[in-house]
């Protein structure tokens, strides 16, 4: 058998035996509902006394990926500073534009 817990209305866990933590409901799911949960525990939620398809899944997953770009370009917009520091310090002017323009670029890229 294969649950999904559920405590104070939220889901907080799964498992392929009971909770017996006082408190916690253990809605009984089928084991493609378990599995898809345990690959990616924001598929569903738990409404009405029912564990149901979320129907904000596609836009949760949207936000979770334009959060993993803007953390990426973040990422490199550090790392061409820090470069573009080292060529001030080392009085190299040339490459400080690029970087310049580079940075301007990752920024407009942003999602």
């Amino acid at each position: 058998m294969y649950y999904i817990f559920v405590e104070n209305g939220k889901i907080n866990g799964s498992g392929e035996c009971e909770c017996l933590t006082e408190g916690v409901k253990n809605i009984e799911v089928t084991e493609k509902i378990y599995n898809d949960f345990i690959e990616d525990n924001d598929r569903y939620i738990y409404q009405d006394g029912e564990i149901i398809p979320n129907p904000d899944y596609e836009e949760i997953k949207r936000e979770q990926e334009r959060q993993a770009k803007n953390k990426e370009i973040d990422s490199k917009i550090k790392e061409l500073r820090e470069m573009s520091l080292i060529d001030i310090m080392n009085n190299n002017k040339e490459n400080i534009q690029i970087y310049n323009d580079v940075i301007s670029g990752l920024e407009m890229s942003r999602p």
